[in-house]
């Protein structure tokens, strides 16, 4: 009887299994958090919204969420006391993350568990 060790190919597709994983799952955040932007005027706010493609270092994979291109994003965000009367609330990001968490974690169990 012999055994094949095929360790390399199974770390490969846990890798693929993650990356893709934390790439539908920072879409999935980001259209949580889209729906929780404070939606002023012109709508900008929310166009700006993006999944950041995943980055691979080698030892850690990344993705997430960014609104880009406004000077006021960071202080839109974190500004608890502004009325937002057309819709939206502050901490849009960080509220859609925080009540996606589990389903983030399943989505990207999900991806891993597909390789397979």
């Amino acid at each position: 009887m012999s055994l094949n060790w095929n360790g390399d190919a199974i770390k490969a597709q846990i890798k693929n299994g993650i990356k893709s994983g934390v790439t539908s799952a920072s879409q999935v955040v980001e259209a949580a958090s889209v729906q929780l932007t404070p939606l002023g005027e012109t709508g900008n706010l929310r166009q700006s919204a993006e999944a950041i493609p995943v980055q691979d270092s080698g030892s850690e994979v990344a993705g997430g969420v960014r609104y880009e291109g406004l000077p006021y994003i960071r202080r839109q965000h974190e500004e608890i006391t502004w009325n937002h009367p057309r819709a939206g609330q502050a901490k849009y990001l960080e509220t859609a993350k925080n009540e996606n968490a589990d389903r983030v974690t399943q989505i990207i169990r999900n991806h891993i568990k597909g390789g397979f």
